[in-house]
């Protein structure tokens, strides 16, 4: 059986056709997979569990800070702070964005801190910034017993700050120096009490981060 030449051109421009089809990576692009999208709220399931222990503050807080002074009294700033924590980088970290009020005596900057948990060494990594610095100062953090504490290094001291009294709607938080290498003999000379905006003070029993007055 013999084929006319109209049907040669026929089936040539077919396989031609069927041919560049198949070079073509626009029409043989395939469907992808939609990723899924978690929101500020959320931690990504292949994110570290760990991430819970700063992921549980997300949300705004309300805090009122006092700071120590020469006499041993604490002195209150007359301008509170509002800080917000969120998830970031898709669920796999935690940030928090740290807003204080105006204040003449103790004036602020806005700030910003970073935390990831490395796993591998099992403990957080967190770097600070401010508006008016153009530096990061690091810390590391653990868990210890339902409390954060976190450890950095300043110019010619250590550095311990201390989240506590972890609770739904309020927690409590303290800034320490220490000037010895071995960071045996630690200082407080800040605390604040953060609570969920609208949310009044529960009355902890021996709650050491209600300031006082005289010596201490």
């Amino acid at each position: 059986m013999t084929t006319s030449p109209r049907a040669c051109q026929s089936i040539f421009l077919f396989l031609l056709c069927a041919g560049l089809a198949a070079c073509n990576p626009i029409a043989v692009k395939p469907e992808l997979a939609a990723e899924p999208v978690y929101d500020a709220g959320t931690r990504h399931p292949d994110a570290p569990l760990e991430l819970e222990q700063f992921g549980r503050l997300r949300g705004p807080w309300d805090c009122s800070i006092h700071y120590l002074q020469q006499d041993g009294s604490w002195q209150p700033r007359a301008g509170g702070a509002r800080w917000t924590f969120s998830y970031a980088l898709g669920g796999h970290a935690v940030t928090d964005i740290w807003e204080p009020e105006p204040d003449e005596e103790y004036p602020g900057s806005i700030g910003m801190n970073m935390r990831v948990f490395d796993t591998k060494a099992g403990v957080w990594r967190i770097a600070w910034t401010t508006a008016d610095q153009a530096r990061f100062d690091l810390y590391e953090a653990r868990d210890e017993d339902g409390d954060i504490i976190m450890w950095g290094q300043g110019p010619d001291h250590q550095v311990r700050v201390t989240f506590y009294n972890l609770r739904l709607e309020q927690f409590d938080w303290k800034y320490e120096f220490s000037a010895t290498d071995d960071g045996t003999l630690w200082t407080e000379v800040a605390r604040m009490k953060c609570l969920r905006p609208g949310m009044e003070p529960a009355v902890l029993e021996g709650d050491p981060a209600t300031p006082s007055t005289g010596e201490e």
